[in-house]
């Protein structure tokens, strides 16, 4: 979704126009402190939107959602390999979840998908602001995938500290080469806090 202001018409592929805030030098914007206004054929939108190729795209009030913590990192696949190689099933059990390894054992690859979900990992212990540590685990980090995008599901002490944090939802994106995985998380709360 394109965002600027009125006079730009920025739309999207779906026909969903949005006006940024305040946006000086244009008479059409809301004033600032307002509410941007997601449009479509003229007519404001609010709520769950339906996009193109039938994939529903939430539209979020910006006054009431704030990044509240990012985490980035990037994990050598064959590193993980190699350990995977050398320590077997107690690596694994010590790493990921039940879940997280019936997929990637599942997967062609995969010493590419646990690499992926040990830098998801990595990159939400960064977003909590904790590291591996303040009892957070690497087992209460886990990456579920239901038909879709790869979800963040906290357990424990990432459940406590997220909660702690004001936090109310979470963005994961994995990418890799045939050599490294990269994960971003960005967790989102509530303004007002």
């Amino acid at each position: 979704m394109e965002v600027g202001c009125s006079c730009a018409d920025p739309v999207d592929r779906a026909g969903i126009q949005v006006v940024r805030v305040g946006n000086p030098g244009c008479a059409s914007a809301a004033p600032t402190g307002g509410t941007a206004t997601p449009r479509r054929n003229g007519r404001d939108v609010i709520g769950l939107l339906e996009m193109a190729h039938g994939r529903p795209a939430t539209v979020y009030d910006q006054s009431m959602m704030q990044i509240i913590g990012i985490g980035l990192d990037a994990t050598e696949i064959p590193r993980i390999a190699d350990t995977i190689a050398r320590y077997g099933d107690r690596f694994l059990a010590r790493i990921f979840t039940e879940g997280e390894i019936a997929y990637c054992q599942a997967r062609r690859l995969a010493a590419q998908h646990f690499a992926a979900r040990f830098a998801v990992k990595e990159a939400a212990m960064k977003a909590l602001g904790t590291g591996h540590s303040r009892g957070v685990l690497w087992r209460d980090v886990e990456v579920v995938r239901h038909d879709g995008p790869p979800q963040l599901q906290l357990h424990g002490a990432a459940a406590r500290r997220f909660e702690a944090m004001g936090g109310t939802s979470s963005v994961v994106t994995i990418t890799h080469t045939d050599t490294l995985a990269m994960a971003q998380v960005i967790l989102m709360g509530a303004g007002d806090r």
